[in-house]
């Protein structure tokens, strides 16, 4: 269905954001040595309008790094309940 207000106005104010983000991430890695890390929240990395694929447009190379290690994905491990 269409999507509502709120929801728009949020992917709209995300996608803008990320735009930003990457502009000035391009800029640094490109003054840069070569090698950085980016730390953004969760939400910024996935989709086409997302940072990777936003700095991967602009020519850079790179993999999203989770808990888990080198490009895996998925929640946290919830530890075991003490008896």
């Amino acid at each position: 269905g269409p999507e509502d207000a709120a929801t728009a106005w949020t992917r709209r104010l995300r996608d803008r954001r990320n735009e930003h983000m990457a502009a000035r991430a391009d800029e640094r890695l490109r003054a840069g040595a070569g090698t950085a890390l980016l730390v953004v929240g969760a939400g910024h990395l996935p989709g086409p309008q997302g940072g990777i694929a936003r700095l991967a447009a602009a020519g850079h190379r790179g993999e999203q790094l989770t808990r888990g290690g080198l490009g895996v994905t998925g929640p946290a491990p919830v530890p075991a309940p003490r008896p």
